[in-house]
């Protein structure tokens, strides 16, 4: 068990049972806490991580007590880490770590492979065959999938030398990333928050 820690909240679980929440079948989760994970799920699913920050410091500081600065700085450098909220942030805001192909890829499981070809031939109309499914994100450099490749996003972005499009500065007025986020808005929260805690740092 990773450290003995709750990879979505922080919170120490110790050595015992007593602490750790469950899995589908009963058995106890390897990574989380009772509170924050119980039958499999996510105890609160549409938890944002600023959310779950203000949470875990405000305990820190009425239970431990940290002050307000010193709680929100440990949980702004703790919490993001943790397996729940780490993230591979593509340059338009997707998370590269959700994706069917980089799952594959990153695993080597040729079964993957072609169940992610075969989801992107019909979720997007794509023509891959499982061989063409290798691909390690957009941000890192290396294999991508053709219509990564061609992303005019990830052409811009990349020119640029910017981490993603929320830290550009003409990302309010940029045509392409917004009519991106027009198709998929769930973005935001991704550019948002990474470009939150790069201004952070």
């Amino acid at each position: 068990m990773q450290g003995n820690f709750c990879q979505s909240c922080g919170m120490p679980m110790g050595e015992t049972n007593e602490m750790y929440g469950t899995e589908s079948n009963g058995s106890k989760s390897a990574d989380y806490c009772k509170n924050c994970y119980d039958n499999g799920a996510f105890t609160n699913p549409n938890c944002t991580l600023e959310e779950q920050i203000e949470f875990v410091a405000a305990i820190m500081v009425k239970n431990f007590s940290f002050s307000s600065e010193d709680a929100r700085k440990q949980c702004n450098e703790g919490i993001p880490h943790l397996k729940r909220w780490k993230k591979l942030i593509a340059y338009c805001g997707l998370d590269c770590a959700e994706c069917p192909a980089y799952i594959a890829t990153k695993s080597n499981d040729q079964a993957l492979r072609e169940k992610a070809a075969a989801e992107f031939a019909e979720n997007f109309g794509f023509v891959y065959t499982p061989e063409m499914i290798n691909c390690v994100g957009c941000t890192v450099g290396g294999a991508l999938l053709p219509h990564c490749s061609d992303c005019e996003i990830r052409k811009c972005a990349s020119k640029k030398s910017i981490l993603h499009c929320g830290v550009c500065a003409e990302f309010k007025t940029c045509k392409l990333i917004n009519d991106f986020i027009a198709k998929a808005p769930e973005v935001v929260d991704n550019l948002r928050y990474t470009a939150y805690y790069l201004i952070d740092i």
